[in-house]
């Protein structure tokens, strides 16, 4: 029961694998982490992050490009030769930092993994009161192909639209997030059907779940605010993956990974 109403959407939403298949070293990560501090959000968003490192960087004499995708990395003579649509830039180093799929593109390096694991996330408006779940996840601990599924699709082939793996009260942690009398929900779906899934449909699997999880509320209501969709969210990392990644130095000369 701790397995599969707790394991399996706890760490299935951390590693987006509710098999729990995923190598015990992510696991022994995470839970040492989880364990030693507590998990935040920032108070203005997660694109406070970045724009701390952006900030940083630029007053260390950093020089920050957006919108300017790479086509190439090589070395040449001992340098680093990075192309883009319109030039070709050479540097002592670079440094690949992009998703698996782009970096096996632009590196010759053939263990970098390429098997993904996705999620879907959305966000809805819900008017005040707040639930009585405050700053903790809801957990969705029935299993994702059972009787939590909405079947919206019309087309008989098409996979029925699953129930969220997790919901969180945003604004319960970071009152920042939404505006008076308003409360800020968060709802991550996983597997290949929640990217075949219309915003429609994976609403309705929310409102479904939320009205089955507190049946004196009403969430027909709720506004869907955003929808994102991410197929590549992290590789997939099974038993043994560990000892087969590349290190830093795999590309040959200049280049960093």
């Amino acid at each position: 029961r701790f397995l599969e109403r707790f394991a399996a959407p706890f760490y299935g939403g951390i590693t987006l694998d509710r098999s729990l298949s995923t190598a015990a070293r992510v696991f022994a990560y995470t839970f040492k982490a989880l364990t030693e501090s507590r998990a935040a959000i920032p108070a203005d968003g997660m694109a406070a992050i970045p724009e701390q490192l952006v900030e940083r960087a630029r007053e260390a004499g950093a020089e920050i490009q957006l919108d300017t995708p790479v086509t190439a990395v090589e070395t040449a003579s001992g340098d680093a030769r990075i192309a883009t649509a319109d030039r070709t830039l050479t540097a002592a180093a670079a440094v690949v930092a992009t998703d698996p799929k782009q970096a096996a593109d632009l590196v010759d390096v053939a263990t970098i993994p390429t098997d993904a694991h996705g999620c879907v996330t959305q966000y809805y408006a819900l008017a005040e009161p707040e639930l009585d779940t405050g700053r903790r996840i809801m957990l969705n601990a029935a299993p994702p192909g059972g009787d939590t599924t909405t079947g919206t699709n019309t087309d008989s082939e098409a996979s029925p639209t699953p129930a969220p793996n997790t919901v969180a009260q945003l604004s319960a942690v970071a009152p920042e997030y939404a505006p008076e009398g308003q409360v800020l929900l968060s709802a991550t779906f996983l597997g290949p059907a929640a990217q075949e899934a219309t915003d429609d449909a994976l609403r309705t699997a929310a409102v479904d779940a939320l009205s089955t999880w507190y049946p004196e509320r009403r969430f027909d209501e709720m506004d869907l605010i955003a929808t994102e969709r991410v197929p590549f969210a992290q590789f997939a990392q099974p038993p043994g993956i560990h000892d087969r990644l590349p290190g830093p130095r795999a590309p040959a000369g200049a280049v960093y990974l």
